[in-house]
């Protein structure tokens, strides 16, 4: 029975929402604004976005102030796979804002940026996940053990009947910072952010089917349910470099600290009762319990970009980043290396009111088998997208932007494992996610 006990632990465990991420930290979005969608390559972008991804460099814009308001949404897909039972959530997230002010006078510029700087989307998923599916099958086996002093095995018929969970996790940063032009060339920046994080998961799993003793009542209750939020606040500083050697290179550097994020949970739990002993999420996933306190950083992120112009109407970017993801504390998680991305793009000039920008981006998470699970499972991606600028005047300007971003699928091994003489099979479980975005922006010079 003490057995059985451990089983269901490893499986409630797994019992949670995974999170869409677009980028090559675990937590850490890069896509800040809709023009990312349309040219990842914006490292050495000269523009209001460079508050974003390049803010040493709007030192290089006209004396003036800017504002630019955007939004992205999509259509996102996350599945798993186990048994030959898929676990899908199919998502429509409609609002992923971001607010970009700057302030350009002489050699220097403030800025101010709020926005989702992490986490992802809110998903659900209708028919549970592979760690709620698995019970039933793993109590089947164990139940057969208790055949020699019940006569039978009270969990033969057991299964799933009804499951649900829902999860989302998201980073909202707001950044004021300031950059200083030294000279025709050199140019630097410094910035504060502070994060507001919250993490949230809740659903629900109801199992039937289980045959009651008359005596030891076996089971008691057969519904597990939770409902938890993950709080945390963090700050961190952002620094970069800008050289221009002349009118047709940029070359720029961006490095953000980690910010340490301490997230505390506020949650209720209702368990299952088996084997006179209680069973609940919270119980076996100890972040999201009640009261629980522990850190889950941003990782500290080095970014690197070029860009050339090739012609008077088309200007080549390329770059990349690197995510310290080794030094971030992820819940006591372990079995993540760094991560890194790279991405070329392009932007051509169509004439005075129209250009069209393009580009690609390849992110390695640094993940592997050991790190997937229910709750998280950050696939290695490739994104292609494409975009279109309109300037109706000098003082305005419109963006419209498309990704697809595809991931790479994965599989977590099976196992089995002997327990009391009992072998017991975690079958493999296959990962799979896709991400439909569009974006749009409207940036206007006062």
């Amino acid at each position: 029975m003490r057995e059985i006990m451990k089983i269901l632990k490893k499986l409630l465990l797994l019992s949670c929402i995974g999170h869409v991420s677009y980028s090559a930290s675990v937590d850490y979005l890069m896509n800040q604004s809709p023009a990312y969608l349309g040219n990842p390559a914006q490292n050495a972008i000269i523009s209001v976005d460079g508050s974003n991804y390049n803010p040493a460099g709007i030192v290089h814009l006209e004396d003036g102030r800017y504002l630019q308001i955007g939004n992205q949404f999509g259509f996102i897909h996350e599945g798993m796979k186990s048994e030959g039972k898929d676990y899908d959530s199919d998502t429509f997230e409609p609002v992923i804002p971001n607010i970009n002010f700057v302030n350009k006078n002489g050699s220097t510029a403030t800025y101010f940026s709020i926005g989702v700087i992490g986490g992802g989307a809110t998903l659900e998923y209708d028919d549970g996940v592979p760690g709620s599916g698995k019970i039933p099958g793993i109590l089947n086996q164990q139940g057969a053990k208790l055949i020699p002093k019940l006569g039978f095995n009270p969990f033969e018929n057991v299964y799933m009947k009804d499951s649900s969970f829902e999860g989302s996790n998201k980073y909202f940063g707001a950044t004021l910072g300031r950059a200083w032009a030294l000279n025709e060339k050199w140019a630097l920046s410094a910035a504060g952010r502070v994060v507001y994080a919250t993490r949230e998961l809740k659903g629900y799993a109801k199992y039937d089917g289980v045959t009651e003793p008359v005596e030891g009542m076996i089971v008691q209750k057969k519904d597990f349910t939770i409902d938890s939020e993950r709080e945390a606040w963090g700050v961190g500083g952002i620094f970069g470099v800008n050289y221009m050697p002349n009118d047709r290179w940029n070359f720029a550097a961006r490095y953000e600290t980690k910010v340490k994020l301490k997230f505390e949970a506020d949650a209720t739990d209702d368990p299952a009762k088996i084997l006179n002993k209680e069973i609940g999420f919270l119980d076996f996933y100890p972040q999201y319990a009640d009261g629980d306190k522990r850190y889950r950083d941003l990782p500290a992120m080095l970014a690197l970009g070029a860009s050339h112009k090739l012609t008077d109407r088309l200007v080549i970017m390329a770059g990349g980043n690197y995510y310290f993801v080794k030094d971030a504390d992820l819940d006591g998680q372990n079995g993540y290396d760094n991560g890194y991305e790279l991405n070329v793009g392009m932007e051509y000039l169509i004439n005075e009111k129209w250009s069209w920008t393009l580009g690609y981006n390849y992110a390695d998470t640094g993940a592997n088998e050991e790190t997937y699970s229910d709750v998280e499972y950050a696939l290695d991606s490739h994104i292609i997208g494409t975009g279109i600028k309109y300037r109706p005047n000098p003082n305005q300007e419109w963006l419209l932007s498309v990704a697809q971003i595809s991931y790479d699928t994965a599989t977590a091994s099976g196992e089995e494992k002997d327990f009391n003489g009992t072998e017991a099979s975690f079958p493999s479980v296959k990962y799979e996610k896709s991400f439909l975005a569009f974006g749009i922006s409207c940036t206007m010079k006062f």
